[in-house]
Formats: C-alpha cells, sequence, structure tokens
C-alpha cells in the first residue's frame, strides 16, 4: 500500500510525465455518484484532495485518494502512480 517500486530497466525520460491510474491492471475502475452526476471514484477523489489542499506532494495526494477508496469500496479499486523520473514522488503538485 505504502511501498514504492523502482523498474531500474527502464530508463528515465526527458519530460517529467506523470501518469496517475485509477486501479491495479487485475481491478476494475468504480463510478461514484455526486448527488445525481456519476463520474470516475478516483476523478472525484483527486478533486476532493486538491480542493482541501493547496500544497501537497505527490505522495501525498496518491496516499489520500487510496485512504478515500478504501473507505468508499472496501479496497477493490488501488490507484497508481507512475513516472519516468524517479525523485518526482515527494515534489509538490503545482497546478
Amino acid at each position: 500500500y505504502n511501498s514504492d517500486t523502482v523498474d531500474t530497466l527502464q530508463r528515465e525520460t526527458r519530460a517529467n510525465v506523470i501518469c496517475l491510474s485509477s486501479s491495479l491492471d487485475s481491478q476494475i475502475s468504480i463510478d461514484a455518484a455526486v448527488g445525481n452526476t456519476y463520474g470516475g471514484a478516483m476523478t472525484t477523489a483527486v478533486l476532493n484532495v486538491l480542493s482541501k489542499n493547496n500544497n501537497i506532494s505527490w505522495r501525498s495526494l496518491i496516499q489520500k485518494i487510496r485512504d478515500i477508496l478504501l473507505h468508499q469500496n472496501n479496497r477493490k479499486q488501488t490507484p497508481q502512480i507512475s513516472s519516468g523520473r524517479p525523485n518526482f514522488i515527494d515534489q509538490n503538485i503545482c497546478i
């Protein structure tokens, strides 16, 4: 849950590319209802976390998203984060 996996066989990318995925490859992403509007559960969690935290690192973001989804759907969906640069995880998000 809180461990990092680094693929040492891959080379670093030139650009700072960060990918958020809503679940593991073996899982299905779940929809969330907010009032009468449906959307992705992870998208809803991301917007919720960012609206309350304007100074947050990528690590904190993914941990908070996982915590929200764990309480909402009993860990049927585990969001992932990956990047072409290994040292990005503790940098603050700049939007």
